[in-house]
């Protein structure tokens, strides 16, 4: 057994590794979750994943695209995109006080963690989510760090986490941040920062990597690069294309064709179905390799970090208990409300098998490991989802004669 004085010798991890201290922000992968906040366990019709943004957070993944929305009657919600389809077809939605809650009892947990969040905003609910639920929530928008120029160098893991900013909240679709006080403290604008890869694909054109690895939104010299690494099969997110393209081996091949083709190391690689494939390992490994080209404990660049002046405030006692879960069909009663707004999109739907709720916050939540417990709850899964396709196929269908989908 290693003796207490010993183990205090030992230098801190940051994102589970010492060796990540010294990397900066542009430098780091961090394994992600497309539509984080839909999942067969959350209930969702189409699900994107699985398993819920807590099982994620826990099981490794430290990238975070959620959606915000208007479900009606000035109720702010998380949904992909509609909360209904056809106005009666429900799709799927979460409490934003709920999910924002339990990403801040996740970092409370684990200090020596720094997560991104990508949040599309629908319907121009960007500033109702600041300032009625992530302002609400004691210490989280303290935690949000601003980037201060484009251009500037990122600073480390380490600067960040002995800083307390390990939130770097990105929004596209919403707010124009590249204006002064066009979006609120704490939240940039995701291409202002990092170009993407092409995310309307289907499996084959994912597969295409010289199709694949092309610059689509954002700045073509933008520092970070962010990899859509999923593929649809037409309206519908796919169990079993998901379980193709997220292989260990799919990812080491497309983003080293990437970098060579795009001269750009990626930064954020975002999944559908994160409990099938290799996603976090193959985040792990890549780590592993940047780190080995950098001295622990130094800054990477010659440049002088600029940390922004920003309030930093004593930790916040952690609320008791995180609100409903599963919020009802009648209004929030958080205050999470605004002007309502026609929807922008159209958004798929799919049969599930039923889902049992995930876990809220309870006060307390267990120090992350590679989560062998959650991997598995999603092999048990799969063949409940395994017919799945048959279904959206079904429903594909049905969706062109309207009136039969209401008996679905």
């Amino acid at each position: 057994m290693t003796s207490p004085a010993l183990m205090a010798d030992l230098p801190l991890p940051c994102n589970g590794s010492p060796a990540l201290c010294s990397l900066p922000v542009s430098s780091v992968v961090f394994p992600g979750v497309h539509n984080a906040m839909s999942s067969q366990a959350d209930g969702f019709q189409a699900p994107n994943n699985l398993l819920s943004m807590e099982d994620a957070l826990d099981a490794g993944i430290r990238a975070l695209q959620l959606d915000s929305c208007d479900c009606g009657s000035t109720v702010l919600q998380m949904c992909h995109g509609e909360c209904h389809y056809f106005g009666f077809i429900k799709l799927g939605h979460r409490d934003p006080l709920t999910v924002f809650s339990n990403i801040k009892a996740f970092l409370d947990d684990n200090p020596r963690e720094v997560i991104v969040i990508d949040l599309q905003v629908n319907h121009g609910t960007l500033d109702a989510l600041y300032y009625n639920v992530l302002d609400t929530i004691p210490g989280f928008t303290e935690m949000m760090y601003q980037h201060p120029r484009r251009r500037d160098p990122w600073p480390t893991l380490g600067t960040l986490i002995d800083a307390n900013q390990r939130i770097l909240f990105f929004q596209h679709n919403g707010n124009n941040c590249r204006i002064e006080g066009g979006c609120p403290p704490g939240i940039m604008g995701t291409f202002q920062h990092m170009f993407d890869t092409p995310w309307d694909l289907d499996e084959g054109g994912l597969l295409d990597f010289d199709r694949s690895c092309t610059k689509n939104r954002g700045l073509a010299n933008a520092q970070l690069m962010l990899s859509n690494h999923f593929a649809d099969e037409g309206l519908f997110p796919s169990l079993e294309i998901s379980r193709n393209v997220n292989q260990l081996s799919v990812s080491r091949d497309r983003h080293e064709y990437c970098r060579e083709k795009l001269e750009k190391e990626v930064n954020v690689i975002l999944v559908d179905f994160w409990s099938m494939g290799g996603v976090i390992e193959y985040a792990k490994e890549e780590n592993e390799r940047r780190a080995g080209g950098f001295t622990l404990g130094t800054n990477v660049t010659d440049e002088a970090i600029v940390m922004p002046q920003r309030t930093t405030l004593s930790p916040s006692p952690r609320p008791s208990q995180a609100p409903s879960k599963k919020p009802s069909d009648t209004p929030s009663t958080s205050p999470s409300t605004f002007p309502s707004s026609s929807p922008s999109k159209m958004p798929s739907i799919a049969d599930t098998t039923s889902a049992s709720p995930s876990k809220d916050m309870q006060g307390g939540r267990s120090v992350i490991a590679a989560s062998d417990t959650v991997i598995a709850a999603a092999s048990s899964q799969n063949t409940a989802a395994s017919g799945a396709k048959a279904a959206v196929a079904a429903r594909g269908a049905c969706l062109i004669m309207m009136l039969a989908c209401a008996h679905l």
